[in-house]
């Protein structure tokens, strides 16, 4: 008896609460392994340092692989048949060139709801949320400042490889291909995933921002039906989020003092993304179509 799309999404939620058992339980065994010497997983996450950054990326990378690639192979195993699940990995499209230029263009966008994101945070006066985003940005301090190659690679493996393959699989390859299953469309779907995609990262003051960026992706996934050109914008993302980092040694980096130049610079190019995305839209119709069994 072949199980509902509503029963196959509720499986995925099961699956994915699994999952987190499963990467909260590799994480704390990698990245264990590679703490120094009389130090414990407590430090790690409440007095992290430089030294113990390269257990902080292995052991969220791990963490990652828990979280989000085995619900989805779990899923594939146990309705291999199905075909809820079109990632289209080697479905050529003109996205794939387009995709890096519409996510910078249109980055500067999401900087304006980052600055509105930060000033509702500062009205709500949440301390918990406050002490919360802290906590991460420190994480994400340490992650982004590698001293040598090696940890350069391992720097670009755990915060723009990994995370882009395995957050692409899991959202846009799965759940919104199940949420549109259920018949809400493709628009719904991809609000939902991009909110879900947002709030599952834990970073408040920074939830608008990944939403929208969540919305991109979901939308290029949908239009191009080509998994791989949400990987690569959110690869792109990422990267350009390493580089910023390294040269302004900031999350809150500026180019110019005056505000307006910025919202002017963040506004035009903005433009020219959206200028972009209607060339290649309007060059391939959406081609990601939802298939029946």
């Amino acid at each position: 008896m072949s199980m509902s799309d509503r029963s196959k999404l509720i499986m995925f939620a099961a699956l994915s609460m699994i999952g987190m058992g499963v990467g909260s339980t590799l994480m704390f065994v990698v990245a264990g392994l590679m703490l120094p010497e009389g130090m414990g997983m407590e430090q790690l996450f409440n007095q992290p340092t430089a030294e113990l950054q390269d257990a902080l990326k292995w052991g969220n990378t791990s963490m990652l692989i828990g979280f989000y690639l085995f619900p989805v192979i779990m899923y594939r195993l146990l309705f291999g048949r199905s075909k809820a699940l079109s990632f289209g990995f080697f479905k050529q499209s003109h996205w794939w060139f387009v995709a890096p230029f519409i996510l910078i263009f249109l980055s500067g966008m999401a900087d304006i709801l980052g600055a509105f994101n930060v000033w509702l945070m500062d009205q709500l006066q949440l301390q918990t949320l406050d002490e919360m985003q802290n906590n991460a940005d420190q994480l994400q301090r340490i992650m982004l400042s590698p001293s040598n190659g090696l940890q350069w690679f391992s720097t670009i493996v755990a915060l723009i490889i990994a995370p882009a393959i395995l957050e692409e699989l899991f959202f846009r390859g799965a759940l919104q291909n199940l949420l549109q299953r259920l018949g809400g469309g493709h628009h719904a779907a991809i609000w939902a995933t991009a909110a879900a995609f947002s709030a599952m990262h834990l970073q408040f003051e920074g939830f608008l921002p990944r939403m929208f960026l969540g919305l991109l992706m979901g939308y290029l996934y949908y239009w191009s039906g080509s998994l791989t050109t949400s990987i690569i914008a959110h690869a792109v993302n990422n990267a350009l989020a390493l580089v910023l980092f390294s040269i302004f040694q900031s999350f809150e980096w500026s180019f110019s003092e005056q505000r307006w130049v910025e919202l002017f610079i963040s506004f035009g190019t903005g433009f020219i993304g959206i200028a972009i995305t209607q060339w290649a839209y309007r060059r391939n119709k959406p081609s990601s179509e939802f298939q029946q069994e």
